[in-house]
């Protein structure tokens, strides 16, 4: 049984990855047959253009949190606050994902 012959490794540099990317944003073709074309794995393409080119809007970043005591006599279960931008108070338990959506609003 032969061993199939390894194809050695195309190391690009940032630019010329950047400039890759840039040229199949404004090509009409596929990211598959791009990728058939410059030889790159899809999943490489995938990589550098979440490292390079990242979604606006999207974060990696955790947001801090700051805990502190509650009163006893107070009713408010949390209170979530985006600086800048709103303040949540919730004064019961609810569903993860109804903070979810909140959050998206």
């Amino acid at each position: 049984m032969e061993n199939p012959v390894r194809q050695r490794r195309i190391q690009r540099t940032e630019s010329e990855i950047k400039a890759l990317l840039k040229e199949k944003e404004t090509s009409q073709v596929s990211v598959k047959e791009f990728c058939e074309r410059y030889d790159i794995h899809e999943a490489t393409f995938y990589n550098w253009r979440k490292k390079y080119f990242p979604k606006p809007g999207k974060t990696d970043q955790f947001i801090p949190l700051q805990f502190s005591e509650m009163t006893s006599s107070s009713n408010l279960f949390a209170e979530i606050e985006i600086p800048e931008k709103a303040i949540v108070r919730l004064f019961q338990r609810v569903d993860p994902a109804y903070i979810n959506i909140l959050l998206r609003s």
